[in-house]
């Protein structure tokens, strides 16, 4: 079974995301491209792909560096090594994705980012388009406090946090640099101990997760693992060769830096215009790239006057080209630059996104004609959420539905749907009679005197107010003297809505996967990319 609900209904939501899925003309004029949500507009995407300039980069060279790197992750599957053949043709293009390099494998989105570019890639196969999925690990990013934590379920439901602290001494530094210590063995046996997952999860994770590696390096492994019937291919931007293919178009950022942030700023005056938040905020002196300093601290690079400036260290422009040509690898792009190296680099037709990352495009699609990039189309990635048997089972018996979940507590629509009748129907008796004689009395009061409508209107509302507090108490008191209910709300809570946040945003990929271990096959066939709401699958 697979469900959809409309993704408005989610608390939270930006008012420029629901616009994208649901309204795009409003946002059209942000981004070069039809709305995305059709396999036909993907087809076009891809032929304007093929047509365009191919990627600065030599394709060649990208795909000879994504085989020697991949082949640290284990063995290279035969799907994997089908789509490095494939990228070597010139009419191939990709559909990109990317995330954090997370914790045994980040939240549960980065299994939907990574399902719906196979999906997309696959369907655009199915038209006779040559496409390959491509996963790009953030392993420059270094916010430590993203990827260093993860949480899981146990068997009663209560969430658990685990968190690596192995590096907090090391704040700053590219999370690809930095490397597990001893204590990670204790770290996989008390997640998985405390979920009580299988024996092959944690021979998995104990297996991936080794002392001397590193975040990325453990994550291209998981996934490669995870991945290996679709042939998922893994960038990790930190490779030497990588790096070193990079460096044309940092040389190309800095020479252009200023027209860059004067689109920038122009850009994000346009949206601000439009009624929208800007995602991003730039600094009129950045220069979109980032510079790791002599402890590796990575440093945002800004102009001072006719200097540059990073960190505490000041440089001069002959100095940063230098840089960029003999040492590419300390010097990185920010978030609004980083997906037009992407581009560079690969044949992106399709880029796959999250929320944020959909707005942020907005801004960074203007970039674009100055960096002498194709912009490729924006797809929203899969949203979903997993029902086990038992949430299923609950949410039948209390005529209950997830979205229901996304507005009030579990435990308060369990104790709401337990009254007994012999209190329910007299509340229910009395807000009848109370309705139908406040309307008499309300006519009656307006013949009166008009001025004390609106008195007797808020005397109402308090009553209902009070009527339904008091039905709330009732079903409160039954729930604490109900364990059983207590169980089944905790489960419903924390399996579907864990701290009031969509269950993809939360429970870990390593904990969806371990605890059902025909997760990935089932989602592949039951995901629908083309769907922009929120799908609620079912597993049984």
């Amino acid at each position: 079974m697979n469900l959809c609900l409309d993704q408005r209904r989610i608390p939270g939501i930006s008012r420029f995301f629901a616009d994208y899925l649901y309204d795009f003309p409003k946002v059209s004029a942000f981004f070069p491209f039809p709305a995305p949500f059709s396999a036909e507009h993907w087809i076009q995407a891809a032929s304007q792909r093929r047509t365009a300039t191919t990627p600065a980069a030599d394709r060649g060279v990208l795909v000879t560096s994504l085989r020697r790197h991949m082949s640290r992750y284990g063995a290279l599957p035969a799907a994997v090594q089908d789509n490095l053949e494939r990228l070597q043709h010139p009419d191939c293009v990709a559909v990109v994705t990317g995330q954090q390099t997370g914790l045994f494998g980040g939240p549960t989105l980065t299994l939907h980012k990574a399902l719906t570019t196979v999906l997309v890639a696959e369907r655009l196969r199915q038209e006779k388009v040559n496409a390959v999925p491509i996963f790009w690990m953030a392993s420059q990013d270094h916010d430590l406090q993203e990827v260093n934590h993860t949480w899981t379920l146990t068997p009663e439901a209560e969430l658990l946090s685990f968190t690596s602290l192995a590096h907090e001494d090391e704040q700053g530094r590219p999370v690809g640099r930095l490397r597990w210590s001893g204590q990670i063995p204790s770290l996989i046996e008390e997640f998985t101990s405390a979920s009580e997952l299988p024996a092959d999860t944690a021979t998995l994770l104990r297996s991936v997760y080794t002392e001397g590696g590193t975040y990325a390096t453990a994550f291209g492994r998981l996934l490669n693992r995870w991945f290996e019937a679709w042939g998922l291919l893994l960038l990790d931007p930190m490779e030497d060769d990588i790096s070193a293919l990079s460096s044309p178009f940092y040389q190309r950022a800095f020479e252009r830096c200023h027209e860059c942030s004067d689109a920038l700023q122009s850009r994000n005056h346009q949206i601000e215009q439009a009624g929208y938040h800007v995602q991003v905020r730039q600094n009129s002196d950045a220069t979109l790239l980032f510079v790791e300093d002599q402890r590796g601290i990575r440093q945002p690079l800004r102009r001072a006057g006719e200097q540059f400036q990073a960190g505490e260290q000041q440089f001069g422009g002959d100095e940063i080209r230098g840089l960029i040509t003999t040492q590419p690898g300390r010097v990185s792009a920010s978030a609004l630059l980083r997906p037009l190296l992407q581009d560079y680099l690969l044949p992106t037709a399709i880029h796959v996104t999250g929320p944020a990352e959909t707005a942020y495009l907005a801004q960074s699609a203007c970039l674009h004609p100055i960096m002498d990039v194709h912009p490729p189309l924006i797809l929203p990635r899969v949203s979903a959420t997993v029902l086990d048997a038992r949430a299923t089972r609950l949410l039948e018996k209390y005529h209950l539905s997830v979205d229901q979940l996304w507005h009030e507590a579990a435990a308060e629509l369990l104790a709401q749907r337990v009254i007994p009748a012999q209190i329910h129907a007299p509340v229910a008796e009395m807000r009848r009679d109370f309705q139908q004689h406040w309307q008499t009395l309300l006519e009656a009061l307006g013949q009166f005197d008009s001025t004390l409508i609106d008195a007797a209107q808020t005397t109402a509302s308090k009553i209902e107010h009070q009527l339904e507090q008091l039905e709330g108490r009732v079903g409160r008191s039954l729930s604490r003297r109900q364990e059983e209910l207590q169980r089944q709300a905790r489960h419903l809570q924390n399996s579907l809505y864990p701290h009031r946040n969509l269950q993809e945003r939360v429970l870990s990929s390593a904990y969806m996967v371990g605890h059902w271990p025909k997760l990935l096959e089932q989602l592949h066939e039951q995901l629908r990319p083309e769907c922009f709401d929120h799908q609620i699958v079912n597993l049984g």
